[in-house]
């Protein structure tokens, strides 16, 4: 994942400079919408997965390079990384996009969350007892 932070991190450099001119141009293969907010959900996932079990032993995470996630979901996306990479930078480039794919990620997320975290009991429920 510390790859996949380091391309973020430098398309968001480039589309922060980059403001004052015409915005990055439409990719021939924009991925769209839907499924960059599909890939970025998986690649979120992903990168958590990562970073909690990698100093584990005797766990498969801690052989596998974080590079592997990323280079994986992508291809269950059948996206290759340039195509990724363009279509990143296309929609970095257009905030208001940005914003409604990433809100979209952020709300999958939270879902995804609250699906897996313990329920926590309902407080009336034991006053009435």
């Amino acid at each position: 994942m510390f790859k996949y932070k380091n391309i973020v991190f430098l398309l968001l450099v480039v589309a922060f400079f980059s403001c004052d001119k015409e915005a990055y141009k439409k990719p021939k293969n924009l991925i769209s919408e839907k499924k960059m907010v599909n890939i970025m959900v998986d690649l979120h996932i992903a990168e958590a997965t990562y970073r909690k079990f990698r100093y584990t032993k005797d766990n498969w995470i801690s052989k596998v390079s974080s590079a592997s996630f990323y280079h994986s979901i992508l291809d269950k996306y059948k996206v290759s990384q340039s195509n990724f990479e363009e279509s990143y930078l296309y929609y970095v480039s257009r905030p208001k996009k940005y914003e409604k794919i990433y809100s979209a990620v952020t709300d999958r997320l939270n879902a995804k969350e609250e699906e897996y975290l313990p329920q926590k009991p309902d407080l009336e429920d034991k006053s009435k007892k």
